[in-house]
C-alpha cells in the first residue's frame, strides 16, 4: 500500500474540512450569543432606568437624591443636567457620574477640529 493512497487523502480532506466547518460554527455562534448578551444587558439597563425614573418623578428637588427609598436592587445613580451626583445607591456613593451622557446641543470635549491640525480652518496644516 502506498503512503498517499486515494483513501488516506480523502479522509485527511474530510477531517480537515469537517475540521474547519466546526471552526467557522464555533465562531458563529460565539458571535449570535455575544450580540444577544448585549442586546439582552442593554434592554435591562433601559429597564431599570426607565423604573428608577418613574420611581423618582414625583419626589421634590430636596429629595431626588434619596435613592434608598427606591424599591430596586440594582445599583442606581441619580444625575442632574449638568453632569452633577445628586444621589446614588450604595455601590455608586462618592463616584462621579457612572455613565458618559451626551447633551444635545452640546460640543464634544476635545480641543481639537476634525481635520486633525490645531487650528479650525479645515485644512491639513496649523497655522492661520
Amino acid at each position: 500500500m502506498r503512503s498517499g493512497s486515494v483513501r488516506a487523502r480523502a479522509a485527511l480532506g474530510a477531517t480537515l474540512v469537517v475540521a474547519v466547518a466546526l471552526v467557522a460554527a464555533g465562531f458563529l455562534v460565539v458571535a449570535v450569543l455575544r450580540s444577544g448578551l448585549g442586546d439582552n444587558a442593554r434592554l435591562s439597563a433601559e429597564s431599570t432606568a426607565r423604573e428608577a425614573a418613574g420611581q423618582v418623578t414625583d419626589v421634590t428637588a430636596d429629595r431626588a437624591g434619596d435613592v434608598a427609598a427606591l424599591d430596586d436592587d440594582d445599583p442606581v445613580q441619580i444625575v442632574a443636567a449638568g453632569d452633577r451626583v445628586l444621589g446614588a445607591s450604595e455601590p455608586l456613593e462618592g463616584r462621579g457620574p457612572f455613565a458618559d451622557f451626551h447633551h444635545p446641543g452640546k460640543a464634544p470635549a476635545t480641543d481639537d477640529d476634525a481635520d486633525g491640525d490645531a487650528d479650525d480652518d479645515g485644512d491639513d496644516e496649523g497655522g492661520d
